[in-house]
């Protein structure tokens, strides 16, 4: 028993410590689509790892590859952690502050606050603090923590923001679809959720599976 709680403890030092070296390790904006995509998709993939700990070996596949989709179509391919026209999304996930509150909210549910935390160097008490101004339908509060760790400054840490993302994602009830139809309606149910028409649902859903089948080229 003793020795099985060293193993354990040893692994929970060492997950602790990669995840620190992740969060200073950015997706370079800049580089090639091929580069970005690779280098996302290590960090997705690390998060998928530890959140999704006893799913299944395609389930894990099938989550990253969705929030691969989210972010690739969200981020504008990978180069954008603010929301173009000075709107209030954040991180390659383009956060509103009402959506970070309930991804933190339910982090501190399902006790894994801690693990939110630590990928974005912070502390679950900061960020509890900080999820506590965020209010729906209110800017994000000025030099508040969650924006900076999302993108609002130079303070970023993507693989907050993808921890942030897979834990919101885990409050809806439904299995992530494993088809790209179904995926772009998921997301247009429970992520993108709000849009001026039916048309405009139309459309935007063509979009996210037009940037899918793009970003799959670079998979």
């Amino acid at each position: 028993m003793f020795r099985i709680s060293i193993v354990v403890a040893l692994s929970m030092v060492a997950a602790s410590m990669a995840s620190t070296a992740l969060a200073s390790d950015n997706v370079d904006v800049a580089t090639t689509p091929k580069n970005r995509v690779n280098h996302m998709r290590e960090l997705v993939t690390f998060a998928v790892d530890e959140l999704d700990e006893t799913a299944t070996s395609d389930a894990k596949k099938n989550a990253v590859l969705f929030l691969m989709r989210v972010a690739w179509h969200e981020g504008a391919q990978l180069t954008a952690r603010r929301q173009n026209g000075g709107g209030p999304g954040r991180s390659f996930f383009q956060f509103e502050s009402a959506k970070a509150k309930d991804g933190v909210d339910y982090a501190v549910t399902k006790k894994v606050i801690g693990d939110l935390a630590a990928a974005g160097g912070s502390t679950s008490k900061r960020v509890e603090d900080s999820a506590k101004d965020l209010v729906l339908g209110s800017p994000w509060p000025n030099g508040g923590l969650i924006e900076k760790l999302l993108g609002g400054e130079d303070e970023a840490v993507d693989l907050f923001g993808i921890y942030l993302a897979r834990i919101s994602l885990k409050r809806i009830p439904s299995s992530i679809p494993t088809d790209l139809d179904g995926q772009a309606e998921y997301w247009a149910k429970h992520w993108k959720v709000k849009f001026d028409s039916d048309a405009d649902r139309t459309a935007k859903i063509k979009q996210f599976k037009d940037n899918a089948t793009t970003l799959d080229t670079h998979l």
